[in-house]
């Protein structure tokens, strides 16, 4: 404003005193020469030589003209200005008047005069009276006018008027034509007018600049005074994004103090923020402000909205507004790789809940490889040192792999326990127990692949009814039974039968043996031939030990029953050969000095070829060269426990499995 107040004002001053001195110019150097007064002149030289030649007499009132072309204009100033001139009180001169123009003529001349207002009436009314009185027919002088345009003075005619009779008076004028002075009398006029305003307007200036000056003076010396203030506002508006408003507020200063260097530096500050565009800044500072409360709130732009928010640097230069922007693009990136890494986690978590932590650990190591990784490891490094404000990701990934991979060796390690302790359970022969660790074994690791054909072992041993072991050279073959029911049958008879005996006189389901708590049951099912017990046929008959109970009088067996009470240490077979009919039993399969009553651990039928052992607990045995003997303290035996078939050494107890080969002491086994 302050500059306008001078700048205005000086302006139109200058301007004012331009035009006026081009109108002094233009009024000077094209001042005319009058045609009325050069005529006047012209005339008066004529009228004072004839005076001084004596000529006297009467002029024609028709005055010839000649020139170029005809002029009108010319001729209407020029022809009244001779007549008067011919008609003034000194000249010797009457004008000749047509009688019947006489009175138009005289009205004429009149108005033509009294327009003039340069005569007086007396005079007036004496040249009238002169044109009349002297008026006659024939001229005694005659008066020619010629005029010509003068070459290279455009607008100047030159006029030479001549009157002779017998002898000769001329004169020459030169003068500005009519039409020429009567256009620079107009444009003078209008100079003139033109002059008096531009007075009152360079008056009104330099009123006006005075005052400017002091307000300016005025205005800067406050704006001085409060400088602190004003930069500080201004500061302010910057950092809020009011960029329009800090504009208008530092042209304002800038016009009384525009050369201070702090002013200029924050215009220029201003300008690099806004790039030249104030009003677009603040649209992009308050966008950028908009989208930086959401996101600080929890939220997420949309796509279209996340790439205003990167074009927002188009339009403001804040390295606040840069700074966020970056931010927020690692941000989103940060949520694609934690939402990739998530899935990674939950597929770890899965393969460990499922048993399998070695595959768990093989891909962790796999993803500590990936490139993706290591960037987002960078990406959470970078945005939790910065504290932006935005919320990262709830999966804190780092921590959770570490924690993983913490478990998967926990786990492996946990496996790895159980299967020993199970182990060492199962050589004790605490199956149960054994198999319960195992099993957890598995379930902490899929691939320990000793748990798993342990617990295959345990699980196919206990839906076997039956193991048979078969001497390689010599020994009886062996029966084992975890049932408490024994049917005997014909082999190939086509009944359901326990034990098939390869004889035409055996029924087709011949005997049934039942053990109970402490006894044995023998029951004929109706067999053809008949069972004895003690040389007796029986229907329905308990067992005692060292029975022999024969089917059909063919198929003798000696029964051996072994129960709780019964001392450990204590021989529990007879011969040596194991056979029947080769030699006498020593002693039926009792305690020396002990009870025949207690709970059954055990029934042996010993046949001419064959053991029939019914296992309910264990039978202790002895490996000799000639086969196996039944003996307890030996340090071997037959087993079952939890329905799992085992055989137990001196290094503790094993699965009796098909396919399995037992070899002590030169004897061999082969399980089936």
């Amino acid at each position: 404003m302050s500059r306008i107040r001078i700048i205005v004002p000086i302006s139109l001053i200058a301007l004012c005193t331009g035009i006026f001195a081009y109108s002094r110019y233009y009024i000077n150097i094209n001042k005319p020469t009058p045609c009325k007064e050069s005529v006047k002149r012209l005339i008066n030289s004529l009228v004072n030589q004839c005076r001084a030649k004596n000529f006297r007499g009467a002029i024609s009132e028709t005055v010839k003209m000649s020139g170029p072309q005809k002029d009108e204009n010319l001729e209407r100033i020029v022809i009244p200005e001779v007549h008067i001139g011919l008609l003034r009180p000194d000249s010797p001169f009457t004008l000749i008047v047509n009688p019947k123009d006489y009175a138009r003529g005289v009205d004429s001349l009149r108005n033509e005069l009294l327009i003039r207002g340069r005569m007086n009436p007396e005079r007036v009314r004496s040249i009238i009276l002169k044109k009349v009185k002297r008026a006659v027919t024939t001229p005694d002088y005659e008066i020619q006018l010629n005029w010509q345009n003068l070459e290279g003075n455009k607008g100047m005619v030159q006029l030479t008027a001549t009157i002779k009779n017998v002898a000769m008076v001329e004169s020459t004028a030169v003068f500005t034509h009519p039409s020429r002075e009567i256009s620079y009398n107009i444009k003078k006029e209008k100079f003139t007018q033109a002059n008096r305003i531009l007075g009152g307007i360079l008056g009104a200036s330099f009123i006006y600049l005075v005052l400017g000056i002091a307000i300016t003076s005025r205005r800067r010396k406050k704006i001085m005074v409060g400088k602190a203030e004003i930069l500080e506002q201004l500061q302010l508006l910057i950092r809020s994004g009011s960029f329009e408003s800090a504009r208008n507020q530092l042209a304002k200063v800038l016009l009384y103090l525009k050369d201070d260097p702090e002013f200029n530096a924050i215009n220029d500050r201003l300008n690099i923020v806004t790039k030249g565009n104030p009003i677009q800044a603040e649209r992009a500072f308050v966008k950028y402000q908009n989208f930086k409360s959401r996101i600080l709130g929890g939220g997420k732009l949309k796509a279209d909205e996340h790439l205003e928010l990167q074009d927002l640097p188009k339009y403001l230069e804040s390295p606040e507004v840069n700074e966020f922007v970056a931010q927020y693009d690692e941000y989103i990136r940060l949520l694609e790789l934690s939402e990739k890494f998530e899935s990674k986690i939950e597929e770890f978590k899965m393969l460990i809940g499922r048993g399998e932590p070695k595959t768990a650990a093989l891909k962790m190591k796999q993803l500590s490889e990936d490139p993706d990784w290591h960037k987002y490891q960078s990406l959470i490094s970078r945005l939790d040192h910065a504290k932006s404000g935005i919320e990262l990701p709830k999966l804190p990934a780092s921590e959770s792999i570490g924690s993983l991979q913490e478990e998967v060796e926990k786990r492996l390690e946990t496996s790895s326990t159980f299967f020993e302790k199970g182990k060492k359970l199962l050589y004790a022969g605490e199956v149960r127990q054994a198999e319960t660790l195992l099993i957890q074994s598995v379930e902490m690791d899929r691939d320990q692949t000793g748990a798993h054909k342990l617990i295959e072992k345990i699980r196919e041993n206990r839906t076997i009814k039956c193991i048979r072991l078969i001497p390689e050279k010599v020994g009886k073959e062996i029966y084992l039974f975890k049932k408490d029911n024994l049917i005997f049958g014909r082999d190939g008879s086509g009944k359901e039968y326990d034990i098939g005996i390869n004889d035409p006189r055996i029924s087709g389901t011949h005997l049934q043996v039942s053990l109970l708590e402490d006894k044995v049951i023998a029951k004929d099912l109706g067999s053809k031939n008949g069972t004895t017990i003690r040389g007796k046929k029986i229907k329905l008959s308990g067992i005692e030990d060292g029975d022999i109970v024969d089917l059909a009088g063919v198929y003798p067996m000696i029964v051996h029953t072994l129960k709780k009470n019964v001392p450990s240490g204590k021989t529990l077979t007879w011969s040596e050969t194991n056979s029947l009919g080769k030699s006498s039993p020593q002693k039926p399969l009792s305690s020396k000095g002990g009870s025949d009553k207690g709970i059954l651990r055990s029934v042996i039928l010993e046949a001419k070829d064959r053991f029939y052992i019914v296992l309910m607990e264990e039978v202790g045995i002895s490996f000799t060269s000639v086969g196996i003997q039944f003996k307890e303290g030996s340090g071997y035996e037959f087993a079952i426990r939890d329905e799992v078939f085992l055989i137990k050494n001196k290094e503790g107890y094993r699965i009796l499995s098909p396919g399995v080969l037992i070899e002590e002491h030169g004897v061999k086994y082969k399980v089936m």
